[in-house]
């Protein structure tokens, strides 16, 4: 199993600049047994995404982390722990997509599943900052707003557009 934990962040500033920030903190075990851990901090300059404020950060955490799971592993099953509930909500049919964000990221999650029948996703929501240690790095990634303090923090930066709408 693969444990992807992720994060979305706003600050004021990024509504003028028009971006969103997500975050993901990606853990596994290799074939040798060894645990392996990654760090992703995700931007993305787009004004739509940036009116939503943290939700966009947070499903373009999901987006981008399921990405990089598929690129580092093979994982027979993905625990996908967030602090937002709308993430597994929205995927998962449960709650009412209107706005394009949404209806997007819903469309790219049943997209993942079809595409992947073979990574099985647990969705699992816990609090925000109530002491989760796989949250607390995921949000650590979400918050980091340059690529200097992405390195030296030991955070992978990825900037590009994964297109929900």
């Amino acid at each position: 199993m693969i444990q992807l934990y992720t994060d979305g962040s706003f600050v004021k500033e990024d509504a003028n600049q028009k971006r969103a920030h997500g975050g993901c903190f990606i853990y596994w075990r290799d074939k040798n047994n060894e645990p392996q851990m990654k760090q992703y901090h995700f931007t993305c300059r787009n004004s739509t995404y940036a009116s939503s404020r943290n939700v966009s950060g947070e499903l373009l955490a999901v987006v981008q982390g399921l990405k990089r799971v598929v690129e580092l592993c093979d994982p027979d099953e993905i625990l996908l722990t967030y602090d937002y509930e709308g993430v597994g909500k929205w995927a998962n049919g449960q709650w009412k997509t209107n706005k394009g964000l949404t209806i997007g990221y819903a469309k790219m999650m049943r997209d993942f599943v079809i595409a992947h029948p073979n990574y099985p996703i647990k969705w699992r929501w816990v609090h925000g900052h109530d002491g989760d240690i796989g949250n607390e790095y995921a949000d650590k990634c979400a918050t980091v707003r340059d690529e200097t303090s992405a390195r030296n923090n030991d955070v992978e930066w990825i900037d590009e557009d994964p297109k929900f709408c």
